[in-house]
């Protein structure tokens, strides 16, 4: 049979169009038997998913049905004008994981009695929304080595760890890789053939309420490699995708075998639902080095795997995260009797707390936060000495050493610089030795593996010249290698400088100054990004009218919608950011320009504020000025457009 009639054959038998049987012949080289095979092992699962209705510009046509809007499963249909070729490509990306039975319940050894492993009832429970300790203690139950071996196979003709991804639980994807998951999957089945798995994790976001950015932070921190998407996707970075992706020229990977998948519908797919905080993780994955099989093997037998990830949760600070990896990969592998003590030094607002709390976050140590401006002499901090008043009520810190004794621990000491002579002098000996005397016990604590961290802003006026001097080298070359030198060199800066600001004695007990450097122009732009992710994901929460207070959402429902994200970010930024006060001062341009400015036209409506009242659009956008637009997209009546009008209205709300 030629050609043409095969695909007419398979085309008659599926029931499908002429351009997907071709898609689907070419995913079979050509057989048609494996093609028709394929088709209904994909679909024999699920009716086909609904269509989306492809939205050229949100100002020209009515705003979408609640319910309908980002459909992570249908690909857009191309608009009128393109042709019936491209409609068929358009299918190409239209792919669904098949349902897999779910056990009632998950049991351990199997709901036949067994005792055998078996990955297409985990699979099932996963899809089913099983909570992710009780995965935990299922696979525990198993040999590690019995779930490595079956952990990457596939079910119902995909990886395993496309469910996982699609479950959007970052958590699970960490256990996941504790048990061998590879993250470089690709999705090995019919039409979805050769899609990698951190395309999938993109698409399935493409709004504030479906964010995927978590997630796809997450496949890069365990060993997601972005090479499988263009690099013009996420290089440079200063700039915002046009709608169908970055121009063909631009990527020269797209005649590699393994770019099958990325036709011109898929690119246009990925350009609409990536955002440019993934963006910007893509491009720092591809320039930070690798781990080798050493560090992971380390990290590994210290139930400390996520260490090596750190960077992905932190918007700037490479040097800071690559820094204290290092430190901490050290510690791990050779431990010594004298704690790791660390100096977190720079501005406020530069992620000095966030890496504290990802740290012990990722690593699942327990952590004390002290605020040395409350507690800046030692019987604050430490609690009083019998027989002194008090001294039976402890204080938190005594108390959290004293409950974490011998234990892996953090002590974050917040505004260090605050604290007097007193404080430090206490300091020594559990620096030195890792003991400390427990006031209220009156016996001695091994804190030997407590990780000390002094945050402070001491050094500020050292830390913003040396950005300043050193702008280029820092900010604007593309590998690591000439920031490192520089920062190596601060750090020397600094030790010097604690002697005069710290005294001598404490300083000779630290063990690594970790300098936090002022924000590049695309960080500022992904700190920007950030806030704004959390405005939209808030806003975009039902709405709750309540007597209860604290069960009250007035403000909720709201689709807040950003086409031209790195634009907005980077206005926010270049109006806002002051690197005194860091992402603060970002924070607060965000509430200003775009929070403050859809909630006061929110609360302007005539209507009354009910549940269920269906989704309120805003759209953010630049004007020809470079200034913010807030605009309100209405809701076209049913049967009205006459005189060119779609049904859809702007209230433009021009920030200042």
């Amino acid at each position: 049979m030629d050609p043409p009639n095969t695909e007419q054959y398979v085309a008659e038998t599926l029931g499908i169009s002429n351009g997907r049987a071709r898609a689907l012949l070419r995913s079979t080289d050509q057989d048609r038997d494996k093609a028709i095979q394929s088709y209904r092992k994909i679909t024999v699962a699920l009716p086909r998913p609904p269509s989306k209705p492809y939205q050229k510009d949100a100002l020209d046509l009515p705003a979408e049905e609640p319910g309908i809007s980002g459909s992570t499963t249908a690909s857009p249909t191309p608009p009128s004008g393109t042709s019936a070729s491209d409609q068929d490509d358009a299918e190409e990306w239209n792919f669904i994981l098949p349902r897999v039975p779910p056990p009632k319940p998950l049991t351990n050894g199997g709901r036949d009695g067994s005792g055998e492993f078996l990955l297409d009832e985990l699979v099932g429970a996963i899809q089913q929304g099983e909570n992710c300790d009780r995965i935990r203690n299922y696979l525990a139950f198993y040999s590690p080595d019995t779930v490595r071996a079956q952990i990457n196979a596939d079910v119902a003709g995909f990886p395993a760890v496309f469910y996982v991804v699609e479950a959007r639980n970052p958590e699970l994807i960490r256990l996941w890789c504790k048990y061998g998951g590879d993250f470089n999957a690709t999705a090995c089945c019919g039409l979805s053939q050769g899609v990698p798995l951190l395309a999938y994790a993109v698409a399935l976001g493409g709004s504030f309420r479906k964010d995927t950015t978590d997630l796809v932070a997450t496949l890069l921190s365990v060993g997601a490699n972005p090479t499988p998407l263009p690099k013009a996707f996420y290089f440079p970075l200063s700039r915002d995708l046009s709608a169908d992706g970055p121009p063909t020229q631009e990527m020269p990977e797209l005649t590699q075998d393994n770019m099958t998948w990325c036709t011109p519908t898929a690119r246009a797919l990925i350009a609409a639902r990536i955002n440019y905080r993934q963006r910007y993780y893509m491009h720092m994955a591809s320039i930070l080095r690798t781990h080798g099989p050493r560090a992971k093997q380390v990290t590994w037998h210290k139930d400390a795997e996520n260490l090596l990830g750190i960077p992905y949760f932190l918007i700037g600070q490479t040097p800071a995260g690559q820094f204290l990896i290092k430190r901490l990969l050290r510690h791990l592998a050779k431990p010594s009797k004298s704690p790791l003590v660390m100096v977190f030094a720079g501005p406020s607002g530069h992620g000095k707390t966030e890496l504290a709390r990802r740290l012990g976050e990722l690593i699942s140590l327990e952590m004390e936060i002290v605020d040395c401006t409350n507690k800046s002499d030692e019987k604050e901090m430490f609690g009083a000495r019998a027989p002194y008043q008090g001294w039976e009520n402890s204080s938190p810190l005594n108390s959290f050493l004293a409950r974490n004794a011998g234990k892996r621990c953090i002590v974050f000491l917040d505004e260090f610089e605050k604290t007097n002579e007193k404080v430090h002098q206490t300091l020594l000996l559990p620096f030195q030795n890792g003991e400390y005397e427990d006031r209220k016990a009156k016996a001695t604590v091994d804190c030997s593996k407590a990780i000390w961290i002094l945050a402070t802003n001491a050094f500020d006026e050292t830390i913003h010249e040396f950005c300043k001097t050193n702008e280029t080298a820092l900010f604007q070359s593309e590998g690591p290698a000439a920031s490192e030198k520089l920062v190596k060199g601060l750090c020397k800066t600094l030790r010097t400088e604690s002697i005069s600001t710290f005294g001598a004695p404490l300083t000779g007990r630290i063990t690594e100054f970790v300098p936090f450097l002022t924000f590049s122009q695309t960080e500022q732009a992904a700190v920007a990004h950030k806030y704004l992710t959390e405005v939209g994901k808030e806003l975009a929460k039902p709405v709750v009218v309540s007597r209860e207070e604290e069960k009250q959402r007035f403000v909720g429902d709201i689709d807040l919608q950003v086409p031209k994200d790195y634009t907005i970010c980077r206005i926010i930024a270049h109006d806002e950011y002051v690197g005194q006060l860091g992402a603060r001062s970002v924070i607060n341009g965000v509430n200003r320009m775009i929070e403050g400015e859809v909630i006061d036209h929110y609360l302007e409506m005539e209507d009354e504020i009910r549940e269920g009242q269906g989704i309120t659009m805003y759209r953010v956008q630049p004007n020809l000025d470079d200034d913010i637009e807030v605009c309100h997209v209405r809701r076209g009546a049913s049967g009205t457009g006459g005189g060119g009008e779609t049904g859809s209205d702007l209230l433009d709300l021009d920030v200042e």
